[in-house]
């Protein structure tokens, strides 16, 4: 589960942050706010950004404007799944 998700953390490391902000409105379909996700330079470390300070660096936004999702219709499992939606919200949350 994804509240049990291990963290680490590292100083004096440099990499590429890559990440994307989706609007409240949309939360479920993604994770509202900020998602980052990091990896330094020499492969050997990264993983989900928590919190980070950076001292130099270059940024680049490109404004995404569809969302193309799909889902397994043809899988039975999943088309009489009984999903809970308010925990499914709480996990979210706390893995987040």
């Amino acid at each position: 589960m994804a509240t049990h998700q291990p963290e680490y953390s590292r100083e004096n490391v440099s990499g590429t942050i890559i990440g994307f902000w989706t609007p409240e409105i949309f939360h479920g379909v993604s994770v509202a706010g900020y998602h980052l996700h990091f990896i330094s330079d020499d492969l050997t470390f990264g993983g989900h950004v928590m919190d980070f300070v950076i001292k130099e660096g270059m940024i680049e936004v490109g404004a995404v404007d569809q969302l193309d999702q799909r889902f397994p219709v043809q899988d039975r499992q999943y088309l009489f799944a009984k999903f809970n939606v308010d925990e499914m919200k709480k996990d979210i949350d706390k893995s987040e």
